[in-house]
């Protein structure tokens, strides 16, 4: 299967995600709009990646979360968008944790911690250190998160909840 298809920013190239006999084992592709040049970008060991992103102020770089499919434990990764290399590790938690944005110039990571589908928390990472700051909700805070975005300029983050509630 093929997901996730998104042109490079220079127009060149779609990166993707696959994975062999619906495993759900992703793996991130490029390949040239004319159809050539086909790279794996996620070589090595398969796991169950997350979508990934590629911020726009720094293109060679792609974000992902991601987790063997018998472990709750999830990790963050940052891996070339252009070449064949092992991704980086910068974020590990023990609770299940999903990428939902990356700051456009690549510094930094929201993280959405997701212990329960009424308890979810919001982490900014530090995408050099791999520090995870508690963002969102405040402590003794139960929310549903839904999404969290950066603006374009990176100096607001968008969240949308449940605000505690059901509905």
């Amino acid at each position: 299967r093929v997901t996730d298809a998104f042109p490079t920013k220079d127009g060149k190239a779609l990166l993707f995600r696959s994975d062999i006999g619906a495993d759900e084992l992703w793996s991130i592709f490029r390949i040239g709009l004319d159809g050539q040049g086909l790279v794996e970008l996620t070589p090595g060991e398969r796991f169950n990646r997350d979508v990934f992103l590629v911020p726009d102020g720094a293109t060679d770089k792609l974000f992902f979360s991601g987790r063997k499919m018998s472990e709750s434990r999830s990790t963050l990764y940052v891996a070339s968008a252009v070449k064949a290399e092992p991704a980086k590790a910068i974020y590990t938690d023990d609770k299940p944790a999903f990428l939902s944005d990356v700051a456009p110039d690549g510094a930094s990571a929201i993280v959405l911690q997701y212990p329960s589908r009424a308890e979810n928390f919001l982490l900014r990472v530090d995408t050099a250190t791999g520090k995870a700051q508690p963002l969102f909700p405040a402590a003794g805070s139960k929310f549903s998160i839904f999404d969290a975005t950066y603006s374009p300029d990176g100096k607001t983050l968008y969240v949308a909840t449940d605000l505690g509630a059901e509905q």
